[in-house]
């Protein structure tokens, strides 16, 4: 097992070096890979017959019938008697560290095997696509065991979820999300489902559309499970999966509903922003990665009336969803306001970011340096030195949120709105600038109506923004 663990931490070097001359061995590869993804799994099972009981300990071969310890004779001296039993309790305990030793590097060659795994769906996405059940499936003979009426999830998902190990978890995780990132998924020519029908269970369609149409829905509510599990390394690996499976799934070959709900879930797990009091150690990774996913969700124009309908749709018992995002980004800027030295944030953005097969939870990034051509104006300079980066992600969103924006705006949306504006024009330039452009965002459509911004409010938000640049010139 140590070298198995140790061939399989240095296979992506070498890998990397021969990829070209490797790319038509990938099914191969691939196959060579599986059988390593579950050793010593207990959550799997193998087709036909086994030496080893179902309850022994993973990676240790028990002993049979003809092996087992006699029963102690009861005319042994007591002597004896004491000795055998420090010669069994010496031996339980050589047992039960050699059982610890081996699930360790058990652990280690299923993270490495899947991490070699996504290292290869990211150098050879095209041997890979439109053979779902050579990817998903196992074809060396294991099967995940039966968790009662539950439907069986295909072997590669039910490890993100199934596997004790964090580090399997995380990397099986990297895997689908690395196999769904492959080019010819987003840009699938026909459509994937059929109206009034969403591929949920095995028997929803054979071709290759209804395979690819059934993964991204088994990919999309694993991770959603995901978002609740006791683990943070498992809800802040799902967090930034959701991004992945944002930038890449063709949602609008789907049935409606699926980019929805993705942005719901994101939402309701960003309710956890409203209990911060400060931002002066900065905002928490896992809020920070749930920000950029959201950003990510949010640049889907493809899927703006599904978006506007979703977003600013409301009832007399519920606000609508833009309400509950423009209260989240209200009250990181008020806390931003409070706490004008925020450091920078310690996660990149979602888009355009390489990461590595394993998720790390921690990524610190270096901060951004200011460019070497100036810049007219003070206001401009600062924008490029010091913006902190939740600045600018969440004026971002709120853009964004801008642009899907329908023809007539909720009531309790505009005061929304106000409020946010009230609150960015009040700061410092670099944020009142933001403020200012989330005006135009909301003014600029001709052919929506202007939103209905109630005079008082203009009235208020003029003598502001008079008053600071007074104060700033005064200085």
């Amino acid at each position: 097992l140590r070298d198995v663990s140790s061939f399989l931490q240095s296979l992506p070097s070498v890998v990397s070096e021969v990829s070209n001359e490797l790319e038509t061995s990938a099914l191969l590869l691939l196959a060579a890979m599986q059988p390593l993804a579950v050793l010593g799994a207990p959550y799997v099972i193998r087709r036909g017959k086994s030496s080893q009981p179902p309850d022994a300990p993973p990676g240790l071969s028990m002993p049979g019938s003809d092996t087992s310890w006699p029963d102690t004779d009861a005319g042994l001296s007591s002597a004896v008697e004491a000795d055998g039993q420090r010669k069994s309790s010496a031996k339980a305990r050589n047992t039960e560290e050699a059982a610890t030793a081996a699930m360790t590097l058990q652990i280690q060659c299923r993270a490495s095997a899947l991490r070699v795994f996504a290292q290869m769906c990211k150098l050879w996405p095209k041997a890979y696509f439109g053979r779902w059940n050579l990817v998903l499936e196992f074809q060396s003979g294991e099967v995940c065991r039966s968790r009662g009426a539950e439907t069986p999830l295909p072997m590669l998902l039910a490890i993100c979820h199934e596997d004790p190990s964090p580090k399997v978890r995380a990397a099986a995780l990297a895997s689908v999300t690395a196999l769904l990132a492959a080019p010819s998924v987003r840009t699938f020519p026909m459509p994937l489902e059929r109206d009034g029908i969403i591929s949920l269970t095995a028997n929803s369609g054979s071709s290759l559309a209804g395979q690819l149409a059934r993964t991204l829905r088994q990919s999309h509510t694993l991770i959603f499970k995901l978002l609740k599990s006791s683990h943070a390394g498992d809800v802040h690996n799902a967090v930034r999966a959701c991004g992945d499976l944002a930038a890449h799934t063709p949602y609008s070959k789907l049935q409606g509903g699926l980019l929805s709900q993705l942005v719901h879930k994101l939402l309701l797990f960003m309710q956890g922003l409203l209990e911060l009091n400060t931002l002066q150690d900065g905002l928490p990774q896992v809020y920070s990665a749930a920000v950029s996913s959201l950003g990510v969700a949010l640049k889907r124009e493809d899927c703006a009336s599904e978006l506007s309908a979703s977003l600013f749709a409301g009832s007399a018992s519920h606000e609508p969803t833009a309400d509950h995002l423009v209260t989240l980004v209200l009250h990181l800027f008020r806390l931003l306001g409070r706490s004008p030295e925020v450091p920078q944030l310690q996660e990149k953005s979602q888009v355009g970011r390489e990461r590595g097969a394993s998720f790390p939870e921690t990524a610190p990034l270096p901060v951004p340096t200011p460019k070497s051509k100036k810049k007219a104006g003070r206001a401009a300079q600062e924008s490029e030195s010091s913006e902190p980066l939740i600045v600018q992600e969440c004026a971002l969103l709120v853009s964004r949120l801008a642009n899907f924006r329908p023809a007539v705006l909720p009531t309790t949306t505009v005061d929304r709105f106000q409020e946010l504006v009230s609150c960015l024009v009040e700061q410092s330039s670099v944020v009142r600038l933001r403020g200012f452009r989330l005006l135009s965002d909301l003014l600029e459509e001709e052919s929506k109506v202007l939103p209905s911004f109630s005079i008082r409010w203009c009235e208020n938000v003029v003598h502001q923004i008079h008053a600071t640049l007074a104060s700033e010139a005064s200085q």
